[in-house]
């Protein structure tokens, strides 16, 4: 008797168990899906860090950010290639110019901003190394979008072209 009586409450405890985390489940997606910083449930996360241990981010996300206006994006091509077309209210922050050019970036960024490194990826992938650059200066919320320009014109996204830095 006191055997069915403990396999009784052993059952109706789990039960309850199942039941709690069933709606906690159901929970945390809701509150994900509805969040404008949600995690995608479905999607390629194979590349999701790079080598280097930097966030890559995908085209959807890189254009998420750019509608909010979250995030700072900057261009790591050639200056001629910036003033050729970049991404709308990007700056221009060249790899090969790094340190001739980012005394005048820095005045405009702080490190606590969310930065996006963006390059062309036709023959260099230079946007991880200038994100170790800035890791290095003391920049933490850094992402890297991988041969973003490419992508970005692909796309058919907004172009700005310049002069100015």
């Amino acid at each position: 008797m006191l055997k069915k009586q403990r396999d009784g409450k052993l059952k109706a405890a789990l039960k309850e168990a199942v039941i709690i985390f069933t709606a906690v489940s159901v929970l945390a997606l809701l509150f994900n899906q509805f969040r404008d910083s949600g995690i995608d449930l479905v999607g390629d996360w194979s590349n999701e860090i790079s080598g280097a241990g930097f966030l890559r981010i995908s085209l959807k996300e890189a254009q998420k950010e750019f509608q909010q206006g979250r995030a700072v994006f900057l261009d790591v091509r050639s200056q001629a290639r910036y003033q050729q077309g970049h991404i709308p209210k990007s700056l221009s922050l060249p790899y090969e110019s790094f340190y001739e050019s980012f005394p005048a970036i820095k005045a405009k960024i702080s490190p606590n901003m969310k930065i996006i490194a963006y390059d062309e990826g036709k023959e260099f992938f230079f946007s991880e190394d200038l994100a170790g650059l800035l890791r290095g200066l003391g920049f933490k919320d850094i992402r890297v979008f991988l041969d973003g320009w490419s992508q970005w014109e692909e796309a058919n996204f907004p172009v700005e072209k310049s002069d100015l830095l």
